[in-house]
């Protein structure tokens, strides 16, 4: 069950990344959070969800980075470039679960 949808902005750059955060507890914990920047994305939001995941990893919160849409030549260079697994696509939230913005 999800329990809320927090949003953080970057007002400088324009850019954000959108948390889900699942509170559901299963036998082997939490489920990780969603971590995830604008529905079409650039090398800035796909490396924003990646870092930010694995910076709530090192906090001991459980993560994951996705992708809203398709990369572009650039960002999959990087990726390639650097080693770095491509976030798995984020296809569709379910509308049932509640959604709050962060403050």
């Amino acid at each position: 069950q999800v329990d809320h949808l927090r949003v953080h902005m970057n007002m400088r750059s324009g850019m954000f990344v959108a948390l889900l955060s699942l509170s559901a507890v299963a036998a082997s914990g939490p489920a990780p959070m969603k971590v995830f920047g604008h529905k079409v994305p650039d090398t800035d939001a796909i490396c924003a969800a990646i870092v930010y995941a694995w910076e709530l990893e090192e906090r001991g919160l459980p993560a994951c980075a996705y992708r809203l849409g398709g990369l572009n030549r650039e960002t999959q260079y990087v990726l390639d470039t650097l080693g770095v697994e491509t976030p798995e696509l984020l296809e569709e939230l379910s509308q049932i679960h509640p959604v709050r913005a962060a403050p």
